[in-house]
């Protein structure tokens, strides 16, 4: 168990870079939106519009379906999100921000890290 966990969230996180603007306040926008949809049950257009405009879709389409498909069993084991919120932002360097997240789920809690370039 803790090592899908551990799996789900390096790809999560691997999936989350995404190319933007961190000096305006889009990244934490998406982010939300993510997490909003997904709480929706609208996973798969959740990481369909994370993703729009990267080159990770196109360049490994194996990893964002089993991405897809892995945040929909991780249901199962954690239940559904019951919210979720922004604990950290923090510029890394002059291009990088990095957000993190607490996922409230009906048996515990996840701590998810993003970056955005």
């Amino acid at each position: 168990m803790r090592k899908m966990v551990a799996i789900f969230i390096f790809l999560l996180m691997m999936i989350l870079i995404r190319i933007s603007d961190a000096s305006d306040n889009v990244p934490v926008q998406m982010a939300e939106n993510f997490f909003l949809m997904t709480q929706k049950g609208d996973i798969s257009d959740a990481y369909d519009e994370l993703l729009k405009g990267s080159n990770i879709p196109a360049g490994k389409p194996q990893v964002v379906d089993m991405i897809k498909r892995e945040t929909e069993s991780s249901s199962l084991l954690y239940g559904d999100i019951l919210g979720f919120e922004e604990i950290r932002e923090e510029k890394v360097g002059t291009s990088i921000l990095r957000l993190v997240y607490v996922l409230k789920l009906e048996k515990a809690p996840i701590s998810l890290g993003t970056l955005f370039l």
